[in-house]
């Protein structure tokens, strides 16, 4: 590949990144600020983000894992880090969130979970499904390696709340 397509794959990938963590940052603010008050609709917008919440949880964590299946998914790799460069605060906290995860194969871990209770029509999919678990679980493994990610570049996070 000729350097100039990295780059643009570098940039390409950097973009989509910072969508996935706006995603995920701001959807959880809004999540945690939302009171529902029993309405059909407020349940609508409740499921809405939680769901949103899942998938963007999901996309974060296969690139943070380099869970890559095609050729053109985003791995790390893709956004300057090299994961054999012996990074040990990296390498734990990509293994941080890997044992947070689980694996598809792993009945109730968070990975099965998401697979099978939204990201697949499953008869596991259930409505009313608390994801509170999953959430708790996964969201300081996350957010540890976004920062560090994102500090290691030397980018600023696409979400920040106004204080």
């Amino acid at each position: 590949m000729c350097p100039d397509a990295s780059k643009n794959t570098g940039d390409t990938a950097w973009r989509i990144m910072d969508y996935e963590v706006q995603m995920f940052l701001g959807i959880d603010h809004i999540r945690s600020q939302l009171t529902v008050n029993g309405s059909g609709e407020a349940q609508l917008i409740r499921n809405a983000l939680v769901e949103s919440s899942v998938i963007h949880i999901r996309i974060l964590t296969d690139v943070f894992l380099s869970r890559a299946k095609w050729s053109d998914d985003i791995k790390l790799e893709q956004l300057g880090f090299d994961l054999n460069s012996n990074d040990p605060v990296l390498a734990e906290k990509i293994s941080a969130l890997s044992m947070a995860y689980g694996e598809a194969s792993e009945p109730d871990s968070n990975c099965w979970t998401i697979n099978k209770r939204l990201a697949h029509p499953t008869i596991h999919r259930t409505e009313g499904y608390n994801y509170s678990a999953l959430f708790s679980s996964l969201n300081e493994p996350l957010r540890a390696i976004i920062e560090y990610v994102y500090d290691s570049a030397k980018r600023s996070l696409p979400f920040q709340l106004l204080s």
